[in-house]
């Protein structure tokens, strides 16, 4: 029995529906030639020597996703601070990232239509460059291909984990009208869907096709205070850590150096209500802030994108193709209102002491801090591609843009504050009296700008270099001109230090490069084929590099294919990474040092409580024009077995060491060694009972102090090895009368996520802790009879343990596992029209209770968004 064609063969050949949409003569399709994701050399066979897994429209419906992001997340092999809509707290909200095999965005090569496009215009977490997955609608989308294999010798840089191929929609005849409305069970986060694509032209008889994708989304934001797992960033009551922030309204006076009569360290405003006083981080009672229900854990969001493509056959062997799209993004950000630390004048209507007094406050007369991100993503394509003597080519012309604004609203302005403060004319204690003139003067809006642009010129060709008696010696060569640009350009005023409690980063820089490859197919024996594929990248910021693959493919009976693979790759140094200027974010993280002290040397709980919580401390970043490129190696073995016309089979072994990784040390590596870091870790002087127990100061620029309290900078300085198991299982049964039903299990286990904190450091094993479950898997039971088709959609996340857990010195242990099925139902017999009704996580399950995040629940694994129904409908003509 042989191999059921590749299905990603199957949908470019039905639209091209001729060998290699160049020739006009019908093609049979044991004929088509095609090229897929892992290789540039267009062939027949059903299964190559890389591992491919393809998800077409067909199964995005299924599985009842409504972005690009939850469609990858779904991935088994994905995994490692993959980040989406929820990452509202950093400085690039409102984006998704995807990466796979636990190696971080920047290790996945992201490509559109196999080719790259430019990084949104900021970094997330300051230096990570990445594709925002948000700028590519859903309803342009045939397919989305997935390489799951090292491929920096086919693609050059990034590509060390995989490679995410986005495929559009092309060649389209006709019209199609489709619209959706989806809601939660609570009543929040309705979608709104609507897409149009219509198009003219048949290339196999008018050599002509233009078409046009229309797409708009709209959702409406989810707030942490309505859901009742995290509503309060108080832990404790759930076994957990208390995150609220001392910074409060009411507010809380503060004593740090000397005495202040009539207390000691610190004191809660009168009117504080008594569930909020807590342990202040200087050691003396406060008024502590929940923060949570200021804050959309999903914001919300309004997409318009226009995509459109035209193909004209010149001759039969010569064709124009052309490719424009434009999306524009606009998400609506809430954080909690401006906390703030300052020092009472005596005599100030605030301060009721004989000396001046540091207070603790929070603006909540000034509203949440609003930011809208305004991000129009552009990209032009434009190209030629013939057949000479059997010898297909290609060139084309690529200009990618992604300009993004940031606009910020009731913020805090430092200057008007320190004015109003020398005046006397704010209370604090009772914010009430604060007439609204007042309270506006406080404020200032802030403005910070980010584009990334990329321009890249290619010409690539493919054929039979020689017919040999075991089979067609292919080759394909190229090469490329890329020229990348990135400029991010902070608000002026915090920049300077002028906004109460706000950070800023700034990158300006830019690079050329030039690459060559070659890639052979080389038929070894009539059931052995060998890839051999060679890359050079030349950079001008850092150098030249050179990166092989060698794969083999056996088929030594018709239902067994037996592949293979060794790989080396490389990751440049992003423009970020390496012309990032001092950048101020707020990490959360455990002083460890000064907690651990507290505990080992029996420091009252109370205290020992307040000093180990997980808070957010002001930290500065800068980049390093002297980075080296990142390195890999990678193994990969595997099988495909389809014993049966029903039942296929894959188990695919990987196995990836990387090295040289540019990094920060990490943070708790820096604080526990603080001799190999000078004047990088800021702190306060010891208190009496730091010096009792033997603890270092407290670390500076936690809650609103504005001082600086640790100093990062970004080195080679890290290795990571990770190792597991693909697999994947797919039965189909008839049912005669009552149809068909397919089954898939899909799933990755990994044997291991080992990372070096340090140079020199031994490796460390993360794999089952915070981010990294052992286990990831799908379960798809999809029934077809006549008309009808229902499937039902199970995405399973092994338990772990979390960064905080009893392992790691924490107050809880594992992140429970969690299974979410997804279930929706479409009906086809109507002429034209299409129905569709489903309901995501059916059995409305929570995310399991995780206090890593102050939220409650690992957002980088889980999805906060609870039952949701959708009804949609389309209609073609």
């Amino acid at each position: 029995m042989a191999f059921q064609r590749r299905k990603v063969a199957v949908g470019v050949a039905c639209a091209l529906g001729i060998t290699g949409g160049l020739a006009v003569t019908p093609a049979t399709a044991q004929d088509i030639r095609v090229e897929v994701t892992g290789s540039n050399i267009k062939r027949v066979d059903t299964e190559g020597p890389a591992p491919v897994t393809v998800l077409t429209r067909e199964d995005i419906e299924q599985r009842g996703q409504t972005t690009v992001a939850e469609v990858l997340r779904s991935l088994p092999q994905q995994g490692g601070f993959t980040f989406d809509d929820q990452f509202t707290n950093g400085f690039a909200a409102g984006t998704a990232g995807i990466g796979l095999r636990n190696l971080g965005q920047n290790a996945t090569l992201v490509l559109v239509n196999g080719r790259r496009v430019a990084n949104y215009g900021f970094a997330q977490n300051v230096d990570l460059a990445f594709v925002d997955l948000n700028s590519i609608p859903l309803g342009a989308i045939e397919r989305i291909e997935v390489l799951t294999d090292g491929a920096s010798a086919i693609y050059g840089s990034d590509a060390i984990a995989g490679v995410i191929n986005i495929i559009l929609r092309r060649d389209f005849k006709g019209t199609e009208v489709s619209a959706g409305y989806g809601v939660t069970q609570r009543g929040d986060g309705n979608e709104i869907r609507a897409n149009v694509i219509t198009g003219w032209g048949d290339l196999a008889k008018d050599r002509f096709n233009a078409m046009l994708v229309a797409d708009y989304f709209h959702r409406d934001p989810i707030n942490l205070g309505d859901r009742t797992y995290s509503q309060n960033a108080n832990m404790e009551p759930r076994g957990g850590f208390d995150q609220r922030s001392p910074s409060g309204s009411p507010g809380t006076w503060v004593q740090r150096a000397g005495t202040q009569p009539g207390f000691a360290l610190s004191r809660p405003f009168p009117d504080c209500p008594a569930e909020n006083v807590w342990v202040d981080p200087s050691g003396g009672p406060g008024c502590s802030f929940n923060f949570n229900p200021f804050i959309d854990t999903i914001p919300e969001t309004e997409r318009w994108a226009v995509y459109g493509r035209v193909t004209w056959d010149i001759t039969k062997d010569f064709q124009f193709f052309g490719e424009a799209s434009y999306n524009n993004t606009v998400t609506n950000t809430t954080a909690a209102p401006t906390p703030a630390s300052f020092a009472l004048p005596v005599g100030h209507n605030s301060n009721p002491w004989s000396a001046p007094v540091t207070i603790r406050y929070r603006y909540l007369d000034a509203g949440p801090r609003l930011n809208e991100i305004d991000t129009d993503t552009t990209r032009f394509l434009a190209g030629l591609r013939g057949n000479v003597k059997g010898w297909d080519w290609e060139v084309g012309a690529l200009y990618s843009k992604s300009d993004t604004v940031n606009t910020g609203r009731n913020y805090i302005s430092s200057v008007e504050q320190s004015q109003l403060v020398s005046r006397g004319v704010y209370n604090f204690v009772n914010p009430s009296q604060n007439a609204p003139t007042l309270v506006d003067s406080l404020k200032i809006q802030t403005t910070r700008t980010g584009e990334s642009d990329m321009l890249l010129i290619d010409a690539k060709t493919s054929g039979e270099i020689w017919k040999l008696s075991t089979g067609s010696l292919m080759g394909a060569f190229g090469v490329e001109y890329r020229e990348d640009e990135i400029k991010d350009t902070p608000d002026p005023n915090s920049a300077a230090g002028l906004v109460v409690g706000s950070g800023g980063t700034a990158a300006a820089g830019s690079r050329d490069l030039f690459s060559a490859y070659g890639e052979l197919l080389i038929p070894l024996h009539k059931t052995v084929e060998m890839q051999a594929a060679i890359r050079y990248d030349d950079y001008s910021d850092f150098g030249s590099t050179w990166n092989p693959k060698i794969a083999l493919r056996w088929q030594p009976v018709r239902e067994l294919v037996l592949r293979g693979s060794w790989a080396k790759g490389f990751r440049a140094p992003s423009l970020v990474e390496l012309y990032l200027g001092d950048t101020i974010s707020f990490p959360s993280f455990i002083d460890n040092p000064r907690c651990n002290a507290y505990r080992a040397g029996g420091a009252p709980s109370v205290e020992t409580s307040a000093v180990c919580r997980n808070l957010q401390y002001r930290t500065r970043s800068g980049g390093n024009p002297d980075l080296d490129p990142e390195t890999s190696e990678s193994f990969f073995a595997g099988f495909i077995w389809e014993p049966l016309d029903n039942f296929s089979m894959s188990v695919d072994w990987f196995k990836i060491n990387h090295d040289n990784i540019i990094d920060q040390p990490t943070i708790s590596y820096q604080l526990n060694n603080p001799d190999l870091f000078p004047g990088s870790i800021n702190r306060f002087p010891p208190n009496a009972i730091d010096l009792s127990v033997g603890a270092p100061g407290g670390l500076r620029g936690s809650g609103s102090d504005e001082e600086v309290g640790l100093d990062r900078l970004y080195f080679n300085i890290s290795e990571q090895k990770v190792e597991g198991l693909d697999f994947n299982f797919t039965l189909r049964n008839g049912l005669g009368d009552w149809g068909r039903l397919t089954t898939n299990v899909a799933g990755t286990y990994n044997f291991k996520y080992q990372r070096a904190a340090a140079p020199g450091q031994p490796l460390i094993e993360y794999n089952g802790t915070y981010n990294y479950p052992r286990w990831r898997g799908n379960l798809l039971l999809d029934w077809e009879r006549g008309p009808w088709n229902s499937s039902l959609f199970a995405n399973y996340i092994h338990s772990y343990y979390q960064a905080n857990g009893t392992a790691f010195g924490g107050a809880t242990d594992y992140v429970d596992a969690w299974t979410t099925w997804n279930w929706s139902i479409r009906y086809r017999g109507f002429k034209n029209w299409e129905l569709s009704f489903g309901v995501n996580n059916l059995f409305d399950k929570d995310p399991p209770f995780s206090d890593d995040e102050t939220q409650g629940y690992d957002f980088t694994v889980h999805n906060p968004v609870g039952r949701f129904f959708y009804g949609r409908v389309k209609y073609a003509f």
